[in-house]
């Protein structure tokens, strides 16, 4: 039904965005939709605490994702799309890329037994960590930057949904008392590494695709593509992933439980941008297509207002019908946390699919890079404050995080006006 509808308003090559947009759209709701399914149980028979470590766990491991990655998944599907019709070239594309994520891996890894044997908050959880690791393995082998490049999702969709449900049978399944916490980042491990697993063997198998061992100038070469990304991704990563893990250092577990618990529900909602952006930024890459673009663009914000709308109301609705009645705190925090719907519909929008689909990739990173030093001086300040007064502290954070995206915002519409793009 849908597809005969969209056979009707667009062009074969539209009915291809819409068609990834749809089986995106699909993993997201597998990626982040699944496990909210889990959380309203993990909560209540882990307990907050318990709660608070697992997901502080899962935030410093983030940054050994964004590490591995190093840009390849916002760079890579550029250079795929470009030549997706010769196979010798996408075969030294997706050698190189997964070569270079391979040795970011075993720096990785190094790293992180350094930070557990050094570090004595660490050391108390190490299984924690060492089990959340697996998730860095699962990315790098899941190459979701190929599929995105050649405008075929749907290949993994459904295989992805099934490793998803796996995972949320297997949490209600083992996870039954609070010693159980341990499994959850395990279970969550195992479930991305299957899932890369599969991946793999579609593009392998489908794709034809070849492994070769490019020369040391091409892999240099990559890594020099992608950098301006990496500046970006780890940009991001300072008012994003940060917030978590610095309140996990500075509060206690209980409070960083509270406030990933709300964050969680923000960032379901905000991973709705991705299959948006991932589908029609090798599009625009190729069309410079604006009128289909502000078409996407107008009804995509109209989308981020009316939720902002139902949440910032709704709050206290929506936490108790997640979690419970007894989670005021989780449900204050995502009144003021929704506030950044607006504001990231639309910076999501104007960025990678815009800006950068038009050449001005330096400018699109420059936004988040001067965004993120706006962040760590803001940090600085409340940071003596967090420590003294640590709930308020979450409220100062949550304040700074919506000026941040304000600023970016902000940035990029002024490099729209600067370039004439509109």
């Amino acid at each position: 039904m849908v597809r005969q509808l969209i056979s009707k308003l667009f062009s074969t090559d539209k009915k291809s965005v819409f068609s990834n947009m749809l089986a995106l759209g699909m993993l997201q709701v597998t990626h982040y939709i699944l496990p909210l399914i889990t959380l309203p149980y993990l909560v209540r028979v882990i307990g907050m605490e318990k709660f608070g470590i697992v997901s502080f766990a899962q935030a410093f491991i983030q940054y050994f994702i964004i590490a591995t990655d190093y840009g390849f998944n916002l760079s890579a599907p550029r250079e795929i799309s470009i030549h997706h019709k010769d196979p010798h070239k996408i075969s030294e594309i997706f050698s190189s890329v997964m070569i270079l994520k391979l040795f970011f891996l075993f720096i990785s890894i190094l790293i992180l037994l350094s930070v557990i044997c050094i570090i004595p908050k660490f050391q108390e959880d190490s299984n924690i960590y060492l089990f959340s690791f697996g998730m860095v393995a699962g990315y790098i082998l899941f190459p979701a930057w190929f599929f995105q490049g050649m405008e075929k999702m749907g290949y993994i969709t459904t295989l992805n949904i099934i490793a998803k449900l796996i995972f949320t049978i297997s949490i209600f399944i083992f996870v039954r008392s609070e010693s159980d916490y341990y499994k959850v980042p395990l279970i969550n491990s195992l479930g991305f590494i299957t899932t890369g697993i599969i991946a793999l063997w579609i593009v392998f198998k489908t794709f034809r695709v070849k492994l070769q061992f490019p020369d040391t100038t091409i892999l240099i070469s990559h890594l020099k593509n992608s950098f301006y990304f990496f500046l970006s991704r780890i940009s991001v990563s300072i008012y994003t992933i940060s917030n978590t893990f610095i309140l996990g250092l500075l509060t206690t577990n209980t409070l960083t439980g509270y406030y990933e618990a709300a964050n969680k529900l923000i960032k379901a909602v905000s991973a709705l941008n991705q299959p948006i952006v991932n589908a029609i930024y090798p599009y625009m890459c190729r069309t410079k297509n604006k009128s289909f673009y502000k078409k996407i663009f107008s009804g995509w914000v109209s989308i981020g207002i009316c939720i902002f709308i139902i949440t910032f109301f709704g709050n206290y609705y929506i936490i108790s019908t997640v979690y419970g009645s007894n989670f005021g705190q989780t449900a204050q925090i995502l009144r003021f946390l929704s506030i950044q719907f607006p504001l990231v519909f639309t910076s999501v929008l104007l960025g990678l699919p815009f800006l950068a689909a038009f050449g001005y990739t330096k400018f699109f990173n420059f936004t988040v890079v001067f965004g993120s030093i706006w962040h760590i001086l803001a940090l600085c300040i409340i940071i003596p404050i967090m420590k003294a007064y640590q709930e308020a502290g979450i409220y100062l954070l949550v304040f700074v995080t919506i000026l941040t995206e304000t600023i970016i915002l902000l940035a990029r519409v002024y490099g729209v006006r600067k370039y004439s793009l509109w």
